[in-house]
């Protein structure tokens, strides 16, 4: 009688939990989240220099803007005027002087300007503090070069120190319709890479 060929049967290896996998690329994600915020906690300086260079949407120059600096800076003696630009629209004309009252020195002071309307928000513009215009050459200017402007930053970064004043210009253009009132604030204020660390607070290296 012939003999019947004979082989084993193989198995697959089952495939790995879907939920296995899943916490596993998450307790992966947390732990590189978790180095990586050590790692910037420690080096500050290096943060903050790699902030400054991530543009963000709004009036905010980088994610170096500190809400908290931008609080402490004041807006004295504003003014706002309408103008007529070289296309004949109008534009308001908005110039006022901050004062740096926190305890750091600050950089990049964006200043925003709203145009309103019975409280409402009809138009709006921001510009970096320390890059001022005539009236004249803005009244030579159509609205696209006035908005072009505002968004060019100052050929030299404009640093105030604790106490320090420096004037701010903002030329809101595009304005329809009635106009009563402009609102303005501080937009943006990042801190300079000399101000002080966070694990000491007087600034000074630690020793080694």
């Amino acid at each position: 009688m012939a003999r019947t060929p004979r082989t084993t049967i193989v198995h697959d290896d089952p495939d790995p939990s879907p939920v296995w996998t899943a916490a596993v690329l998450m307790a992966s994600t947390v732990g590189a989240f978790a180095v990586l915020s050590v790692f910037l906690a420690h080096n500050h300086a290096w943060t903050d220099a790699l902030m400054r260079r991530i543009p963000v949407l709004g009036p905010a120059e980088s994610l170096g803007s500190d809400p908290v600096l931008a609080a402490q800076i004041r807006i004295v003696a504003p003014t706002a005027r309408f103008v007529t630009l070289a296309d004949r629209s109008n534009a308001i004309v908005v110039t006022a002087a901050v004062v740096n009252d926190a305890t750091v020195p600050v950089q990049h002071v964006v200043l925003e300007a709203q145009a309103l309307h019975l409280g409402n928000n009809v138009a709006a513009a921001a510009a970096s503090c320390g890059k001022n215009v005539s009236e004249r050459l803005i009244k030579r200017m159509s609205r696209d070069e006035v908005r072009t402007l505002m968004r060019l930053r100052p050929s030299r970064a404009l640093v105030l120190a604790p106490g320090e004043k420096a004037s701010c210009q903002v030329a809101i253009a595009s304005i329809r319709g009635e106009v009563e009132e402009v609102g303005y604030r501080v937009a943006s204020a990042e801190p300079t890479e000399a101000h002080p660390s966070a694990d000491r607070p007087d600034g000074s290296p630690e020793a080694e």
